[in-house]
């Protein structure tokens, strides 16, 4: 009975061992190790590039280094922005693959005979390579392959891809909407349509409650000194909503507190033009609104900011710029909406009765 069990553990063994042998004769065990190894497509340092072209949509664009300056070739005043190109330098010079493909010398099979985007560096030294973006492999990487090694296909992260999928003024340098604090904006004046709107700041005198009053007046009898005192009422500030000469009306203190968070959040989506010189081609040359706004900055100081809206782009965002500049951008339809559609009904305080409880404007 020994003799079989000690048979049947040495037969178990045998398996084991077997099943190892094949495995590593498959290379698993190899390609796990080798995994774990990095292996670079490109080993440099992005200072040392010098020039670099890609495409971008259906476009090459091609950037060079002067005097650690970077140039748009085909319009030299075009304003890079070192940082955002900066991003694509680095991603360029130090790519890591995921795998290695060794003598892959059909291109064809992996898109590689007409690839996507190439990418083309120039060095300090004058040496030039090539980086070519061929097709998706069954994982979601990308195949790509470099005229500096020959008959080698590697798969990088599609993250690489993604850095090309851009515009030329995804490059440019952009001057912002101003810099504004929703509680330092003190009035908002909007023109479109004909009429001008505007909402402000008035003084008013808090109201008291009868039982207030009564309290007041015991106080009052009890010193004289604080009589005087309370001569000068306590005031609040109201936001008001007014349509030309109008009379103006109590403003809904959630619909300005809305409008003044629009303002102090609003970012754009597309850079369009960064010397405008003919504002009629985006509908700017007779704007559909002007939006002014007046408010104080960081130090206390009353500034002024002009943004006029034009017309939509296909996508029905707006074109707008700020007075001041030749920058030309466009911002959300939903926030150009919000300015186009101001009026005294849809901005005046809805009031409500004490006997009955109903609202009324």
């Amino acid at each position: 009975m020994k003799k079989v069990r000690n048979l049947v553990i040495a037969l178990a063994v045998l398996i084991v061992l077997g099943v190892v042998y094949f495995l590593a004769k498959q290379g698993l065990f190899e390609e796990k190790e080798e995994a774990e190894e990095a292996v670079s497509v490109t080993d440099m340092s992005a200072d040392d590039i010098q020039e670099i072209s890609f495409k971008l949509g259906e476009d090459t664009v091609k950037f060079t280094k002067t005097e650690d300056t970077w140039k748009l070739e085909s319009d030299s005043n075009f304003p890079v922005d070192d940082e955002k190109l900066g991003t694509v330098l680095d991603a360029v010079a130090d790519l890591e693959a995921i795998r290695e493909l060794i003598d892959a010398e059909d291109a064809s099979e992996y898109g590689l005979d007409n690839p996507i985007n190439t990418i083309t560096v120039k060095d300090t030294d004058g040496e030039e390579f090539s980086l070519n973006i061929g097709d998706s492999a069954s994982t979601g990487d990308i195949y790509v392959n470099s005229t500096a090694k020959e008959g080698t296909v590697y798969t990088v992260s599609s993250s690489f891809s993604s850095q090309f999928d851009k515009k030329v003024y995804d490059f440019a340098q952009s001057t912002d909407f101003p810099d504004i604090l929703t509680d330092n904006i003190e009035k908002v004046t909007v023109e479109n349509a004909g009429d001008t709107y505007v909402l402000y700041q008035e003084e008013r005198t808090v109201e008291e409650t009868a039982e207030e009053d009564t309290a007041d007046a015991d106080a009052e009898s009890d010193d004289q000194e604080d009589t005087e005192d309370s001569d000068a009422a306590d005031t609040e500030m109201v936001w008001m909503i007014q349509k030309n000469s109008d009379t103006p009306a109590d403003a809904d203190s959630t619909k300005v507190g809305e409008m003044k968070s629009q303002i102090a959040g609003l970012t754009y989506v597309d850079y369009i033009n960064y010397d405008c010189t003919d504002m009629s081609q985006y509908g700017l040359s007779e704007p559909s609104a002007k939006i002014t706004v007046i408010y104080k900055d960081t130090e206390g100081e009353e500034q002024t900011a002009v943004l006029y809206l034009g017309g939509t782009d296909e996508n029905g965002n707006s074109y707008s710029y700020v007075e001041g500049t030749t920058e030309v951008h466009t911002i959300a339809s939903e926030v150009a909406t919000k300015f186009h559609e101001m009026t005294v009904d849809n901005y005046k305080a809805v009031e409500e009765t004490e006997e009955s409880g109903t609202e009324t404007e």
